[in-house]
């Protein structure tokens, strides 16, 4: 965590509506990382959270999106769906920097994060930048980007089926999934 407050804010603009035709004069909406009482992850019909499976491009999209963060993906290869495609740490971390506004110019993803206390590495000191982000681990780094804790979370907690509550980022997660 960063050793002072730290108030993030940005704007964003819808660029295209069906994905085709841009959109003249939309307005343009400022986003703050202090307001932070969105649940922005609900998990699956099934009752599962499946925090150690790999996020998809398509749930990176709907995460941030129910943030009101504006969400521009990098191109895919096209024999891949937003469902099928899995997104590596550091592209998580670049889209979560620049829907933020909080990426520096020409500045290096991990570094960025880093310096903003938003990650920490693993045991080793290690950032494992390609290494694919788990939904655990994207919950946690959006929660620490937002400032946002369980203490804040609203007091009805989601009762997913396979996270026991001493599961490392069960906290994160419950913060994730409630409205404060």
């Amino acid at each position: 965590m960063p050793a002072q407050d730290t108030k993030i804010t940005g704007t964003w603009t819808q660029l295209f509506d069906s994905g085709e035709t841009p959109i003249p004069d939309t307005p343009v909406t400022p986003v703050t990382l202090e307001d932070n009482g969105t649940a922005y992850i609900i998990g699956y019909e099934d009752g599962a959270f499946r925090p150690d499976d790999y996020l998809t491009a398509k749930h990176e999209t709907l995460m941030l999106s129910r943030l009101g963060l504006p969400v521009i993906s990098p191109g895919v290869a096209p024999e891949l769906s937003a469902e099928e495609r899995y997104i590596t740490r550091k592209e998580f971390l670049g889209t979560l920097l620049n829907a933020s506004s909080a990426a520096g110019e020409d500045s290096e993803p991990m570094a960025e994060a880093a310096a903003l206390g938003w990650i920490s590495g693993y045991g080793d000191g290690e950032l494992y930048p390609e290494a694919y982000i788990t939904r655990a681990q994207a919950v946690t780094i959006i929660n620490r980007a937002f400032g946002r804790t369980a203490a804040q979370a609203g007091s009805a907690q989601i009762n997913y089926t396979d996270i026991p509550r001493d599961y490392w980022a069960y906290d994160a997660i419950m913060a994730a999934s409630t409205t404060a």
